[in-house]
């Protein structure tokens, strides 16, 4: 039912180990500390304690051949004749010269000079160089050398009076092999007591702890209910999945996945009902290539990696899981797809926003379908990095420029109001304000551009003419944030600017996602301050009508595609009139946008014939025919065109 492609078992591989990797993570990290911890304690062992043993199993030797000194001392002090005295001396060195592992036994007398024994070959001949025990200016400390494998000690000791020195040089394999031995037990001592704390560890809580970790690691990095990768281990595979398709110029697609009514199958069935539903989607999404990767992201949302395949292949694969969905139980899915083309450097963040935007579009024309990103006749702004960075510096920097567009009142044909409309400076890379306002929007921060526009158009309110509108545009979320319906709008700010709040119309645009109750309310309180209303954009989006009925408005602005639209199009005329209507309802003045003909300007001027009253319906345009955008605020309130005076 689902494509199959040959791929290589090195990806599935990768993500086993890696998953290995995970799940044991605290086991290997204990085997690496014992590692370590059995590097040190050898370490330890061959730097202090074998070292430690092996100069005290020297120090024993040199003890013993101490003892032997004095006991030269004592057989030349017990003789009776000095000659016969020095003969026992020297048969006591003869025989210190005969036990296992002795090269050599002398007795050299203060000068150097070997006095031992006849026998010594080396009797008579100077070792003074060779033994500085004689040069230093006590005679009490005894020298230890060490001569390769062999060990030599030099005695001071005095017979009759005079000083000697009792050389013994001692082979070194029987004291080495003491040595060795020292080394063997501490390194089994080490190594045991390392085992037994292991087994301490495990046996008292280890292994729980063990488990433990590997569970916490797995729900850090999985869903519990799918089994799927969660967010987290979603974000890191991304980009991986991104860099492995650069990497080898292949293209990679990703999905984001929406169940259209997980909601309603809760509230009937029960959430038991709900979890197996999102269960069966995770086994949808997962059933199909070896190196596809599903994931559960959100409550009732769900992400698909699709390596190696272009758009096409992309809305094909989605789809088939879509009708799989679709056949096996009633709730169905909407999908939306983004795709890297082969070597194309891209954001994750950028993927992301292009597939969630599909997705977007997919729910918002009803939802049950495979919304491919590059399908999009006019895509929507897309927020990367670079915008996210832009609009930071803008709003610390705050580089606007402030136009202002002029309104002029159709009957009189003189200037109504004067629209403050911000630019930002080119370098931030913007294509032009609606961009700008569309990243401050999706980033949660229009509230913050709201207040530095507004900042902007305030600072030139001394410029204005007299008894002119200053219409200023408010964003739907510092409606809901707070910071217009307090001090926010800075009431003293515009008093201090030279205005009073009955000059001021804040256009509330009719296009938001924002909560229509909190917008509404948070416009009300601003219309109590003293501010008028404007309702912008009406007619574009879905909630103009009900906001007219709740908002204390004193100004409807009729959206430019409603009023093209109505020059030919009896359709767009009965909506035309419906605004009309509520407008006059409420009792407020209706502005006609888009004015860029003569024929629309003829259109609104004679829009009374659409009716049956003889009144004109709209009061005012705007448009580039009555006026572009300029940076130049007029002084003069005649009519710009004597020709639109009735």
């Amino acid at each position: 039912m689902f494509e199959s492609v040959p791929t290589s078992s090195g990806p599935g591989l990768h993500r086993t180990a890696l998953a290995f990797a995970r799940g044991h993570a605290l086991t290997l990290r204990v085997v690496v500390a014992i590692l370590i911890s059995l590097a040190f304690l050898l370490f330890a062992s061959e730097a202090f304690f074998t070292r430690a043993a092996s100069r005290e199993l020297i120090q024993q030797e040199a003890r013993s051949y101490v003892a032997d000194a004095r006991a030269l001392e004592t057989a030349q002090q017990e003789g009776s004749d000095p000659a016969d005295a020095l003969d026992d001396v020297l048969d006591l060195v003869d025989s210190i010269e005969d036990r296992l592992g002795i090269v050599s036994a002398e007795l050299l007398d203060a000068g150097g000079q070997v006095v031992s024994a006849p026998r010594d070959a080396n009797l008579g001949s100077d070792r003074g160089a060779e033994h500085p025990l004689h040069l230093g200016p006590s005679y009490d400390d005894v020298v230890t050398r060490e001569k390769g494998r062999a060990f030599e000690f030099v005695v001071p000791i005095r017979l009759n009076g005079d000083r000697f020195q009792l050389r013994v040089e001692e082979d070194g394999a029987i004291l080495h092999d003491r040595i060795d031995a020292v080394r063997t037990e501490a390194l089994v001592f080490s190594v045991v007591s390392l085992l037994v704390g292991m087994g301490l560890f495990y046996a008292l809580g280890g292994r729980m702890l063990a488990r433990r970790h590997s569970l916490v690691v797995k729900r850090a990095t999985r869903d519990p209910l799918t089994d799927l990768g969660n967010h987290r281990s979603f974000q890191e595979e991304l980009a991986r999945a991104l860099a492995v398709a650069t990497r080898q110029g292949e293209p990679l697609a990703l999905a984001l996945v929406d169940l259209d009514d997980l909601k309603s199958v809760n509230d009937r069935f029960g959430h038991r009902r709900g979890d197996e539903v999102l269960v069966e989607v995770a086994r949808v999404l997962e059933h199909g290539r070896g190196v596809d990767r599903a994931f559960r992201i959100g409550g009732d949302e769900f992400a698909l990696l699709l390596p190696g395949l272009d758009c096409g292949r992309a809305r094909d694969a989605v789809a088939r899981r879509a009708d799989a969905r679709a056949d096996g139980a009633a709730t169905p899915f909407t999908a939306g797809v983004a795709t890297v083309s082969p070597g194309e450097p891209i954001d994750p963040t950028v993927l992301w926003e292009q597939a969630d935007a599909a997705l977007y579009e997919g729910k918002r024309s009803g939802g049950s379908q495979v919304v491919v990103f590059d399908d999009f006749e006019e895509p929507p702004v897309i927020v990367t990095p670079a915008k996210t960075q832009a609009l930071r510096a803008l709003l610390r920097e705050r580089r606007l420029e402030t136009v202002f567009q002029p309104i002029m009142d159709l009957h009189d044909g003189q200037l109504l109001g004067l629209e403050a409309l911000a630019r930002p400076w080119k370098g931030y890379g913007f294509e032009g304000p609606a961009e700008m306002f569309e990243v401050a929007e999706k980033l949660g921060r229009a509230h913050e551009l709201d207040d530095v526009c507004r900042a902007a158009a305030l600072a030139r309110a001394n410029e204005l003419p007299d008894d002119v509108l200053l219409f200023l545009n408010v964003s739907p979320q510092s409606l809901t944030h707070g910071t217009l319906t307090g001090d926010g709008l800075q009431l003293h700010a515009v008093v201090a600017a030279g205005l009073d709040p009955a000059q001021v119309v804040l256009e509330i645009t009719e296009r938001s996602d924002v909560r229509l109750s909190q917008v509404i309310a948070g416009a009300i309180r601003l219309h109590r301050l003293g501010f008028r209303l404007a309702l912008d954009d009406v007619g574009a989006g879905n909630a103009g009508l009900e906001m007219l009925r709740q908002l204390p408005v004193d100004y409807v602005k009729i959206d430019r595609s409603v009023i093209v639209a109505a020059t030919d199009d009896t359709h767009a005329q009965a909506v035309l009139l419906a605004v009309i209507a509520y407008a006059r309802c409420a009792q407020a003045c209706v502005i006609a946008e888009g004015i860029e003909t003569e024929q629309i300007l003829s259109f609104v001027r004679n829009a009374r014939e659409l009716q049956t009253i003889h009144d004109a319906p709209i009061t005012g345009g705007q448009g580039y025919l009555l006026g572009h955008p300029s940076s130049h605020i007029p002084h003069d309130i005649v009519a710009f065109d004597q020709g639109l005076a009735a």
